[in-house]
């Protein structure tokens, strides 16, 4: 077994937070052929642009055509967060406010690790309603 050198794995852990800053780690988890977690499928929606979003949404992006129906409730949540951001807008704002936050939450809580889809588009649906309602009372 070859040992990896120690700027190798720096290079691999550099391009995996990269990755992660973008909302683009379940795409790069992909490429490396390994599962992602819940809280990662979160990020896309936390860190990813509005271009990236809207890429999702079309199922462009790479981890759509390769994660089967994680990428499927990935691009209907993309959907949810636009159009929440452009009623509650901006983006970033939403992002701070509540997918940061979120994603946070949900890689702290052991039992996510074994949710499948449903349970995940409900945590992120019922937060964003919340947030909507949190909204319209300002």
């Amino acid at each position: 077994m070859r040992r990896q050198r120690t700027g190798d794995l720096a290079d691999e852990l550099t391009a995996e937070c990269d990755a992660f800053l973008r909302g683009a780690y379940p795409a790069a988890l992909a490429r490396a052929h390994r599962p992602a977690p819940v809280w990662a499928w979160t990020s896309a929606l936390a860190h990813g642009s509005a271009e990236d979003l809207h890429d999702l949404v079309r199922s462009r992006h790479v981890h759509a055509r390769a994660s089967g129906r994680w990428a499927l409730a990935c691009a209907y949540l993309a959907g949810e967060v636009l159009d929440l951001a452009e009623r509650h807008g901006p983006l970033d704002r939403l992002q701070a406010e509540l997918l940061i936050p979120l994603e946070l939450e949900l890689a702290t809580r052991a039992e996510v690790d074994a949710w499948s889809p449903g349970p995940w588009v409900t945590a992120v649906t019922d937060a964003l309603a919340a947030y909507e309602r949190e909204r319209a009372h300002r």
